[in-house]
Parts: structure tokens; C-alpha cells; sequence
């Protein structure tokens, strides 16, 4: 992606399906998955594959979701992918998150309005201004998950 190259805004419920988050049991990487299709509501199991631990959900009793905070929506739960560099934090809820955030800061794009609930509201302004640190600490996530995962 080239700096000219414009950035289509997205939006945080888009990457709901599948978050990846601390264990509250063992601290590894766990998996918040959505087990059903449906638009309004629905059901989430977080799963660890490192020790067994199982949780499920309804997110049609837990009222408004925030979106807005490093943890995830359903079960309230660190994320996984989250830093802090120098008192700053930079999370993403997965890795097509993570990917959609590192060509966001790629492209530069300062100084855009964005709505509230999007993905480019939800990041701090370090990451464009920062724009090394911010890609490097996004490698580093990555390679985070690929070690937890071989």
C-alpha cells in the first residue's frame, strides 16, 4: 500500500467473530468465538487450547456492548494482542484487526474525521506520529501469536 492510496474506514463489530484474548485461567491465548449467525444478539464460547478452560456467553443479556476498551466485549477479557510502548497502548481484537490497523498506519492517513465507532477513532495518535514504533510493536504482536500457535 502506497502512501497515496486511500483507506477505507472499518468499523470495531467487524472483527467480533473471533478475538483473541488472556486465558483467565492460564494467561495464554484463548479464542472468543461467535457460535451463532445471528444479526441482533448472540452467543460467544471463549476457549483456551493451552489448558481446557471453557466459557459461554449470551451477549443478548449483558446490555450495550463497549467497544471502545483493550479487553474483549462478551466475556470482559484482556486482549491478547494489546501493547504498551513508552505509557502508550495499542490492542487490536485479532490478527485481520491487527493487519487492518498496520495498513492504516502505513497509509498515514492524519488528520481524517472518522466515526466514533470506528477503528481509526479507537487508535491513539502516537501510532501516525510514532509511525516506526507503532510498526514495530505490531510485528512484535504478530510474532507473538505465530510462536503461541506452532
Amino acid at each position: 500500500m502506497t502512501n497515496q492510496q486511500v483507506i477505507q474506514q472499518q468499523f470495531l463489530d467487524k472483527f467480533l467473530d473471533f478475538i483473541l484474548v488472556k486465558c483467565p485461567n492460564c494467561e495464554l491465548c484463548a479464542r472468543v468465538v461467535k457460535l451463532d449467525k445471528k444479526l441482533s444478539g448472540s452467543t460467544h464460547s471463549c476457549t483456551c487450547p493451552h489448558c481446557g478452560y471453557l466459557d459461554v456467553t449470551n451477549a443478548d443479556s449483558q446490555g450495550p456492548l463497549e467497544l471502545s476498551e483493550a479487553v474483549d466485549p462478551f466475556f470482559q477479557l484482556p486482549l491478547y494482542l494489546e501493547t504498551i510502548c513508552p505509557e502508550r497502548r495499542l490492542w487490536a481484537y485479532n490478527l485481520d484487526h491487527l493487519q487492518y490497523i498496520e495498513s492504516y498506519i502505513e497509509v498515514k492517513t492524519c488528520g481524517a474525521c472518522f466515526d466514533e465507532l470506528s477503528v481509526e477513532h479507537s487508535l491513539p495518535d502516537w501510532v501516525i506520529h510514532k509511525q516506526e514504533e507503532a510498526l514495530n510493536e505490531i510485528q512484535r504482536l504478530k510474532d507473538t501469536v505465530f510462536c503461541t500457535f506452532k
